[in-house]
């Protein structure tokens, strides 16, 4: 073997050593990119989620203010009041008539 033969040799084996790197390298900014936009959606996924939670409990709120509101509703009688009107000049002591 002669000197150009072992230099060629090398320099083959540092190209590729330095191609691996390099595929190494972009393999690694592609992980860190999916991990970004993983994260970036997890984000926005926890925002959507805080928001439907949010939701969710004025519904509840709503619902219970609702609910007591139906119940207000529901057999209103006036206070102080009998069930039934009476008549003007209508009592138990009537007028006979012959």
């Amino acid at each position: 073997m002669n000197a150009t033969s072992v230099v060629m040799r090398e320099w083959r084996r540092a190209q590729t050593a330095q191609a691996a790197r390099a595929n190494q390298a972009e393999a690694l900014r592609q992980e860190r990119d999916a991990a970004q936009l993983d994260a970036t959606q997890a984000r926005e996924r926890a925002a959507e989620l805080a928001g439907e939670l949010a939701q969710a409990r004025a519904e509840v709120f709503l619902q219970f203010l609702d609910g007591a509101r139906q119940r207000r509703l529901l057999d209103v009688q006036p206070l102080g009041r009998t069930n039934e009107a009476e008549f003007f000049g209508y009592s138990k002591k009537a007028a006979q008539v012959s």
